[in-house]
């Protein structure tokens, strides 16, 4: 398989990717607007991550900079990005009692 293509195809399925996690943070935040309070703003900040990540690898000025490199700085970083909201999570609510 030739190499560029099999870049341009990875790079289209993790743009496919982000538009998912955009469709389903579309979809909390209309059912936080139900809950009203805290949960808007809670929802608006888990997102800034994601929508940085979207503005960053959707549209195709930053891939003209990086080159070759595009793909793996957008998925180490998408990576990098999870693994915090992660450990976020572990702090938030330990598994032991």
């Amino acid at each position: 398989m030739d190499q560029s293509l099999a870049r341009r195809e990875a790079l289209r399925i993790f743009r496919i990717v982000l538009i998912v996690q955009l469709a389903f943070l579309g979809l909390s935040f209309v059912a936080a607007l139900g809950l009203r309070g805290r949960a808007g703003i809670a929802l608006l900040l888990r997102a800034t991550p994601t929508l940085l990540l979207a503005l960053l690898f959707l549209p195709p000025w930053l891939e003209r900079v990086l080159g070759r490199y595009f793909l793996a700085v957008g998925l180490s970083l998408h990576v990098l990005i999870a693994s915090l909201e992660t450990a976020y999570l572990f702090v938030e609510r330990p598994l032991s009692g």
